[in-house]
């Protein structure tokens, strides 16, 4: 004797059946459909990558201006994920990376511009050129920019 292939019932069936009723039929198949559908979701495509080094980095440079977890968590995301992107990018023309932000952070160019990359040039901690095209660039800094004078 079988069982039925419905993991829900699992009565026993004569050899030549794979399930007991048209009922089982019909649940096992649904079970399969959700199964399925929870193979098809995709894990979203992490563009930021954080590595041991980045994290300590940004984590010293959020300590230094006092941005920590309790200060709420959309502001330390945002730093977290303006600073971890740049540090990512190293160097990059600054009108791609002000798009590129504000996808991520879902904010508009000029409240990104104003409240976050004008502070971190600011501070030193990427530095912008305008290149030999007249273009904008900007170059990653980090932590050196904090330290002893930029030194």
């Amino acid at each position: 004797m079988n069982k039925c292939k419905n993991p829900e019932c699992q009565k026993e069936i004569p050899e030549n059946k794979k399930f007991c009723n048209e009922e089982c039929l019909r649940c096992f198949r649904e079970l399969k459909k959700d199964v399925n559908k929870k193979e098809e979701k995709k894990t979203p495509i992490q563009l930021i990558q954080f590595n041991d080094e980045t994290i300590n980095e940004i984590k010293e440079i959020c300590n230094i201006f006092g941005f920590k977890h309790t200060d709420g968590l959309v502001t330390g995301s945002h730093n977290a994920t303006i600073l971890g992107y740049l540090r990512q990018q190293q160097e990059e023309i600054y009108s791609t990376t002000v798009d590129k932000l504000t996808w991520l952070c879902h904010m508009s160019a000029r409240y990104l511009k104003e409240n976050y990359l004008k502070g971190i040039e600011a501070f030193g901690i990427i530095e912008t050129y305008t290149n030999e095209f007249n273009v904008v660039k900007w170059k990653w800094i980090g932590i050196k920019a904090l330290r002893n004078n930029g030194s």
